[in-house]
């Protein structure tokens, strides 16, 4: 598979945007699964996106957190939106409530926005959400 073959050249970035291209709808527990032999992927940090307190996904390296924001930050990948059960049944799910409207004000409490990754763009953002913060990494 192309994407592997980029891996083990260490071409990382290159080879999640490969992985997602091939495989599509790809969520972050199947990412941190399919990388770890190459990089790191598991540790104490939390990617955020958009409004304060909306958490993309936990438990990540440091370096996987900053590959992956890198590239939503690019336009290299793109977010859209699933639900719990999809993450179920790639076998993780995060102890947050999840976010069930968007808050451009954000959240007093973090929640959780299950989200799969695509190379393919959003349609036309909904109202008010053009503009969001980039992504963070936070402890």
């Amino acid at each position: 598979m192309e994407w592997e073959q980029l891996a083990q050249e260490g071409r990382l970035a290159e080879a999640v945007v490969s992985y997602v291209r091939g495989y599509d709808w790809v969520t972050f527990v199947e990412l941190q699964r399919r990388f770890e032999p190459y990089m790191p992927t598991k540790g104490n940090i939390a990617l955020e996106w958009g409004p304060p307190g909306l958490v993309l996904w936990a438990g990540m390296s440091e370096e996987f957190a900053s590959l992956i924001s890198g590239l939503l930050e690019d336009g290299r990948l793109h977010l859209h939106g699933t639900t719990r059960l999809v993450y179920f049944i790639d076998g993780g799910t995060l102890n947050l409530p999840a976010a069930k409207r968007y808050r451009a004000e954000g959240y007093k409490r973090r929640r959780w926005l299950p989200a799969c990754l695509r190379v393919v763009p959003n349609e036309a953002p909904a109202k008010g959400r053009r503009g969001g913060r980039r992504p963070t990494c936070a402890l």
